[in-house]
This record gives C-alpha cells, structure tokens and sequence, in this order.
C-alpha cells in the first residue's frame, strides 16, 4: 500500500515563490496600501498525512494523524499589504501554521 503524504516544508516553498513574493512585488510596484485576505482551499487532501522535512513539529500518533476531516478543506489568513511588503516571513509563518493545523500538526 502507498502511503499518501503532503509535504509541507515543499508547500511552504511553493506559497513563498509563487503567491507572497510576486505578490509582494505587485502591490509595491502599483503603490496598492490595503487589506488583503489570502484563501488557502486543498482538494482530495482527505486522508493524506502530512510532515515537515525539518524540525520543529509534533504530530499525532499514526492512529490519529490521518489529515483533514474535510475535502475541501480551506481557511482564510487576514492581512494587510503593508505586512506582505516588510514581513513576509511572519504571514508565510502563519499560513504555514493554519494549514499544518489542518493535519493536526504544531509547533513544539
């Protein structure tokens, strides 16, 4: 049986690259100063386990960490433009932290 895992050190990466730092860019070039609401939606993730390839995390006993209850399963993070410009770390940190909680997963 193949076990199904989502990688969440590769989804970190991914959301870094491809959203928060074009997007960072994008405001700044356009001078847009506002609020800003990020959607987070995974599809067919029901079942999946997830793990980070560093430390830092805790996860459930194999019996209990089976992923999201959901499919969908989506979340919303607040922010503002501002903080997307001058600290990305700090919002990728918290989105990164809403989608490991959806696999039962936190920060030891």
């Amino acid at each position: 049986m193949v076990e199904r895992e989502f990688n969440l050190t590769m989804a970190q990466k991914t959301i870094d690259l491809y959203s928060l730092i074009p997007g960072a860019k994008a405001v700044q070039f356009l001078g847009i100063t506002s609020l800003l609401v990020i959607k987070i939606s995974l599809f067919g993730a029901r079942g999946l386990k997830a793990f980070f390839r560093d430390g830092g995390w805790t996860a459930p006993p194999d019996d209990i960490n089976t992923g999201p209850s959901q499919d969908p399963t989506s979340f919303t993070e607040e922010s503002t433009t501002e903080e997307l410009i001058a600290s990305p770390n700090q919002l990728l940190g918290r989105i990164i932290a809403r989608l490991s909680e959806a696999f039962g997963l936190w920060r030891t």
